[in-house]
């Protein structure tokens, strides 16, 4: 269907929840709507979400009512009420110390519009124990940054979204232009090669997830990581800060990390890669 046979109103609701239905799934007709359409549906959208967030989002109304804004109507209506980097550290660092996972939870409720504050996180001993439990019992997928600033960003993205983003993806990298759209572009299967770690809770390595499966047709034995292995969250917390390892140490090192830090075989030298890695 085209976008100018859709109602305004409705078709700006597509947009915003079904941009692929929208554009039936066509990169082609993605890069052919008329920008003033285009602009005139994401301002309604713009509208609508805020409306939706404003009631489901604590710290967004806490902004948009300390700031006087009650509606979203054009594009510097929105960017005052975009959230610093620093919105997703807002918490205080002593609870990760602590392992005081109930008080972050309660936190990172505040910045999402899903209700996790059921959730029962007894029992956690490691922030990736947290956020396992994040992932296991609610629809978010809790991404951290590096933490290169001294304090981890927690930013809580929807499942959804991440694997919708990844459809989108593969539009971009697989469509050819003005051909029919094929069952190989819509669903292809190819060999990845990853140049980082298998696993992780950062953002890059969440992505790592979704190639290994939304590329590979579902066989895994075609994604070809670097490492095998995981980055340790609570790893990088303590690395990026001048803190104590908690009583607990779940960490799963890598052999060689081991050997390093325990002065058993001193001959082992760090080897070059990201923030954490050996």
């Amino acid at each position: 269907m085209n976008s100018t046979q859709k109602s305004p109103a409705k078709g700006a609701e597509q947009l915003m929840n079904d941009p692929i239905g929208f554009f039936d799934r066509s990169v082609k007709k993605m890069h052919s709507i008329d920008r003033n359409e285009l602009e005139a549906l994401q301002r309604q959208a713009m509208s609508m979400r805020f409306k939706e967030h404003y009631d489901s989002i604590v710290m967004l109304r806490n902004l948009a009512d300390r700031l006087g804004i009650t509606s979203v109507d054009s594009f510097d209506d929105l960017v005052p009420l975009l959230f610093p980097h620093t919105a997703f550290k807002s918490y205080p660092p002593s609870l990760l110390e602590k392992l005081q996972f109930d008080k972050m939870t309660a936190w990172l409720n505040r910045i999402t519009s899903y209700d996790i504050s059921r959730v029962d996180v007894a029992g956690c001993k490691s922030i990736d124990e947290w956020i396992d439990r994040l992932d296991e019992e609610t629809p978010l997928e809790l991404v951290t940054s590096s933490g290169t600033t001294g304090t981890i960003s927690l930013i809580p993205k929807s499942k959804h979204g991440s694997a919708y983003s990844m459809e989108i993806w593969k539009m971009f990298l697989f469509q050819k232009g003005d051909a029919d759209i094929t069952e190989e572009e819509m669903n292809p299967e190819v060999d990845v090669i990853w140049p980082n770690f298998s696993r992780g809770k950062l953002g890059i390595l969440r992505l790592a997830n979704m190639l290994r499966t939304a590329f590979t047709g579902g066989d895994e034995s075609r994604f070809h990581a670097l490492y095998e292995s995981s980055i340790d969250t609570d790893l990088m917390f303590l690395a990026n800060g001048d803190r104590e390892v908690p009583e607990i140490v779940p960490y799963s090192f890598p052999v060689e990390l081991e050997k390093y830090l325990e002065g058993g075989d001193w001959s082992v030298e760090p080897k070059a890669g990201p923030v954490g890695a050996w």
